[in-house]
Parts: structure tokens; sequence; C-alpha cells
């Protein structure tokens, strides 16, 4: 079941969004090619504003206004891609993929409607505007390390032995729980360059006497280079002067990647001659396959526009003409990620991701304090980050998602109800830090982190990794370097403790060089500052492997 499904089906208590407007509201006189447009334009602003309906029932009336309303036969330029042959029948048997010639949307297709305006919305809030394609992939990048902090092993779920087991998110899982493990954040940032129209794939290095290929990278194909980034560090494969390297770069010159090597005892685990020939894994999400979303793609035009499809074979050609790439196949992960859906494992991993979106388990009076964190959420990937008092936005309410303890306890509650509030506290005051961030108040996204999140949660808390990194963000933006390397450096154990420690290495010689030239390091892009700052203070309570873990067999 898709997530605004199944919170479609919790409800949202007393704080419920109004249901969904009746078929009748379009103009019954009007001619038929009018009457059909009147219900497109309808739907499309419907799918643009789920925030403001029942999730469940707005999708599945979307569903119903485009079959009526889109000529499904029209031309388009679609056909089975040839890549597909290539599947193991099991997985070209699944039932999305046995319907990409359908001629009609069906309730599957809700989820992927959901999901890609979803990655829009943030791609669109993470990019601030920017036009260079360089720079736009580097901010996407940036905001996928920034807001999705990489969980333990085993936090994320374990088999039935009791192994640790990596994450089963899909991409809208891991945009609307904020954590994940490195191929979510491999997987979120390749389709987040697809909806500003960048081709990426992860690049694999070939496995040597039959072992599987190692993924390693993503990289991002521009005027043909593929451009690198590292989501295991959460750093950008740069060279010295601080520019993004490209893959023909790295492969003719191994002094790039030995600046990412820690010391002599954590050397960074590849060298120049492992990426003269590379694998390109191109994502071919099912949803992302079928000739009705090409149809219905076509038809979005200007700001509803949104990329509702790929051709992996193509993608495929214009990556390997960048060079260094002996051979591309489909990306076995998202495939995956399908079939053990219905697992056990998958089951209760994501049971323990939704915990604080429980609703249902509160007693009335509860319901809309935790309902708000949902809220919250939705707001923030829509980039609805702060407003005047009266206005709906993620800081509003988040905030009043953070009940105080007292009243936790007060409340008589039992352990189940006490964990569903004391966990979305705990994701409110994480996500308020991201907003003050996004919004370039980096004092206050500092104390977020600082006296909202590390200091109210025990080291190794699902955020703790995620607050100190960002954390060290904040400092670094408000021109501390020393005080920011000290933040990255008391990372410990975490996942991305590697990078951290590149970073605050780096820190330490910019801080140093500072000092000698009196020299600041640049500021990162930020949002510019909202006029509104009455939503800033937080409160307690309502106001008023190091590189990518391998992919499964291709």
């Amino acid at each position: 079941m898709g997530l605004a499904l199944l919170l479609g089906t919790i409800g949202c208590g007393d704080s419920s969004p109004p249901t969904a407007p009746a078929a009748g509201s379009v103009n019954p006189l009007a001619s038929d090619s009018t009457w059909k447009q009147e219900i497109f334009e309808n739907a499309v602003d419907n799918l643009h504003q789920l925030d403001e309906f029942q999730p469940q029932q707005m999708l599945e009336r979307v569903i119903e206004q485009l079959n009526q309303s889109v000529d499904w036969k029209r031309a388009v330029d679609w056909r089975p891609d040839p890549m597909l042959a290539a599947l193991p029948e099991t997985v070209r048997q699944m039932q999305l993929m046995t319907l990409l010639e359908d001629a009609r949307l069906t309730r599957l297709d809700a989820f992927h409607l959901q999901e890609t305006v979803a990655l829009q919305d943030v791609s669109r809030l993470a990019i601030h505007g920017v036009t260079d394609d360089l720079e736009r992939a580097t901010l996407l990048f940036d905001w996928t390390i920034r807001n999705v902090p990489l969980a333990t092993a085993g936090e994320l779920g374990s088999d039935a032995a009791g192994q640790a087991v990596r994450s089963n998110h899909l991409p809208y899982e891991t945009l609307f729980f904020g954590r994940g493990d490195i191929m979510d954040r491999a997987w979120l940032f390749v389709l987040l360059c697809r909806q500003q129209g960048l081709d990426a794939a992860v690049l694999a290095i070939p496995g040597v006497e039959g072992q599987p290929a190692r993924p390693w990278a993503v990289g991002v194909a521009i005027d043909k280079k593929l451009y690198l980034f590292d989501p295991g560090l959460g750093l950008p494969i740069d060279k010295a002067d601080g520019t993004v390297a490209t893959l023909e770069e790295v492969a003719a010159d191994d002094s790039i990647l030995r600046r990412f090597d820690l010391d002599a005892e954590h050397p960074y685990p590849v060298t120049a001659a492992d990426v003269s020939t590379l694998i390109a894994l191109v994502d071919a999400s099912p949803g992302y396959l079928s000739r009705r979303m090409k149809v219905l793609e076509t038809k979005l035009t200007g700001d509803r526009k949104v990329v509702l499809t790929t051709r992996p074979s193509e993608v495929a050609e214009r990556i390997q003409s960048c060079g260094h790439i002996g051979d591309a196949r489909l990306w076995g992960v998202p495939f995956e990620r399908l079939v053990q859906r219905g697992s056990p494992e998958a089951a209760e991993a994501f049971a323990r991701e939704f915990l604080p979106y429980r609703i249902d388990v509160l007693p009335p009076a509860l319901r809309p304090v935790a309902a708000s964190l949902q809220r919250g959420r939705v707001l923030h990937l829509k980039g609805r980050l702060a407003a005047e008092e009266e206005e709906d936005s993620a800081n509003k309410f988040y905030q009043q998602a953070r009940l105080a303890d007292s009243e936790i306890i007060a409340a008589g509650l039992n352990d189940a109800q006490r964990l569903v509030l004391q966990r979305a506290k705990e994701d409110a005051s994480f996500w308020l830090g991201l907003v003050a961030y996004e919004r370039g108040r980096f004092e206050t996204a500092a104390d977020h982190f600082q006296k909202r999140t590390l200091d109210e949660q025990p080291r190794g808390g699902r955020w703790s990794a995620g607050a100190r990194y960002n954390l060290g963000r904040s400092l670094e933006a408000l021109e501390k370097p020393a005080e920011a390397a000290a933040a990255f450096e008391a990372a410990g154990d975490d996942a991305q403790q590697m990078g951290n420690l590149l970073r605050a290495d780096r820190l330490r010689g910019g801080a140093a060089k500072a000092e000698a030239t009196d020299e600041k390091p640049a500021e990162p892009t930020a949002a510019p500052e909202s006029p509104e700052g009455a939503e800033d203070t937080a409160t307690e309570g309502p106001p008023v492997d190091d590189a990518i873990p391998a992919a499964a067999p291709e």
C-alpha cells in the first residue's frame, strides 16, 4: 500500500483536511472538449494540492478524473524499452510490468503520480532557482545528504535470524520518513536529477574473478561528462580547487581520489585504475515505463510539468557517450524493493518508521497533536516552510507536534501511545532544524540540532547522526570552521563517519588558512531569508560498505 493511501486509511484525527470536491463542480453545460479540459485541469490541480485533502480519497478521485478527460489513444512516441528484455522473468511478470501498455490509469498508478509530484516539489525547493546544470546537480545532492541521514546497520530492519537487512524504502518513503541507507540516497538523488532534466546513474566497479560489480558513486551527465557524487561519504568527488571532478579526470589522475584518504590506515577504497572502465546502473522504476504515463506527461506544461517517464536505453546511451563506461544495465534495486514489499521484514520495518503517524492509537483529544506532524511533513516537502501566523506552514505544524514531556506524562497514556507522541516530537524537532537551515536561519538551525535533538535524545538515537552532521553544516554557514569541525568529529560511529571526518579535516585546514590570511570560507547557497520570524522559536509543545553497498545481482 502506498504511504499516502495508508495515511488516508488511518485518518488525521480532528485536524483532518477537507474531502474531495464533488464531480458536479465541473460545468455540465460545457461542450465535450471544454468539459474534458476542465476536468483535466481540475485533476491536475488536485494532484498538486493533495495536502488539502484526504490523500487516499483525492488520489482515487484524480485517477477517475484523468481517465475521464484524457484521450489515452492519442499518438505518442512510446514503445517498450528494449532493456526490459534483460530482466528476470519473475520481475517481468510483476503486475506493474504486465500493465505497461494498458490505456487507462489504474489504482496502482496513484502512488507513482504522488511520488513524482513530491520529487518535482523537492527538486524545485533544493535548487533555489539556479539554472546552471552542475550547480543544480550539486544542490540536489546537498539537499539529499542533509535531509536523509544514514541509518546505522540494522536500524531499518532485520531478518528472521536477526541479521541486519537493507532498507526497503521506496523514494517517496525516503522523502517522507527522512532517513535511509546509501541506496536510498543514491536512488533519491537520481530521481531528483530526473525531475530537473539531468541524466544520472549509479556507477559500479566491475567485479573480478566472478565477484559482483561494486557500486561506487552517482554520475550525473552534463555536456558529455560524468560528474561524480559519493552518497556514502556525503561528499562530491571534488578536486583541490573545490570543483566537482569528472570521471574522465579521476580516471586520469589518482591524486583526486587520494584527497579522500583519511589517513594511511583509512584509505579511500577506490583508485583511478578501478574506475578506468565502469558499469552504469540505470534506474527504470516500473512507474516510469508505461505508455499511459507518457500520454499524461505530454499534457503537463508550465508550472504543472512533472517528469513521469524515462527511456532507460536512451539514458544508458547518453551515459555511455561520456566515456569510461564499458557497459550499461538496468539497476536491480528498484525491482528488488518492489518484490520484497510483501515480506514480513519489510512490513515490520515500515511499521517502525510509520510509528509517529499512528494517530489511530491515540485518544481523540491528542490526535490533532500527532496529526500535525503529518501535515507539517507534507508542507515541508512542498517548500511551504514558514508563513504568517494564521497560514499553514511546516514550521507551524511541527511546533504543534512537540507536546511537552510533562503533558505526555500527565495524559495517562499507555506505553504505545506515549511512544507515538515522543517519536512525533523527536521527528518534529529535527525537521524544524532543517526548515530553519533551508530558510538561511543558521543560528536557529544550530539551536534546534543541538538543544532540541542532541541534548534531548541519547547518543545513537534516530536523529542524533543527522543532527550532528547538520549542526556542523549550520556552523560552517555561520563561518565557525573550528566549531563545525568539532561537530563533525563528534560523529563517532555514525554511518557517514569517514565523510564527516574528511569534512572536519578540510575545515581544520580552512580554519588555519582563514586565521593566517583573514579569509573566510564561502557560505553555502541557501534560500533567501523570509521576512517572517514568529515561527523560529522552538517551544515545548503546541505554540500558544564506505562505498555504496553492492546491489542485487543484475
